[in-house]
C-alpha cells in the first residue's frame, strides 16, 4: 500500500526505452519506495497494453512540485498533492483495469503513465 504522502514526494517524469523514471524528494523517500518498485511494476503492467510494458523503475532525487511535475535539481518538499490524472483518452479496458487498483495513491500514478504511453502511440 501506498503511504498517502507518496505523491508528495515522488512522480513519474519519464518513459523512454520500457523505463519508468520517478523522481524522488529525498534519500529517505527514495530507500522507502525501494521496497515498493516490484509491486509498482506489477501494478503498473497489468494495466498497460501489450507492447508497451515497462521492463523496469528507476528512481532519481529531485524536486517535486505541487502539480505532480518534477523537476531535476533541488530537494524540498511541496504541500500539496498533483491533480488527479486526466483519464479521459485511455480505452476502456485501460480504464477497466485501473479501476481494479485498490490503492488510490498508486492507481492515480498508474493513471499518469498509462495517459503518457497512450499520448505517445497516437
Amino acid at each position: 500500500m501506498v503511504s498517502p504522502a507518496t505523491l508528495e514526494h515522488a512522480c513519474p517524469t519519464s518513459i523512454g526505452r520500457d523505463v519508468l523514471r520517478l523522481t524522488v524528494t529525498d534519500s529517505l523517500w527514495m530507500s522507502e519506495l525501494t521496497y515498493f518498485l516490484p509491486s509498482f511494476l506489477e501494478a503498473f503492467n497489468e494495466v498497460l497494453p501489450e507492447g508497451q510494458k515497462l521492463s523496469e523503475i528507476k528512481l532519481r532525487l529531485g524536486q517535486v512540485t505541487a502539480r505532480g511535475r518534477a523537476e531535476a535539481t533541488g530537494g524540498g518538499r511541496q504541500a500539496s498533492p498533483p491533480q488527479p490524472a486526466d483519464t479521459s483518452r485511455l480505452t476502456a479496458r485501460m480504464r477497466e483495469r485501473l479501476d481494479r487498483i485498490a490503492d488510490p495513491e498508486l492507481r492515480d500514478m498508474v493513471a499518469r503513465v498509462a495517459a503518457t504511453l497512450e499520448a505517445r502511440h497516437r
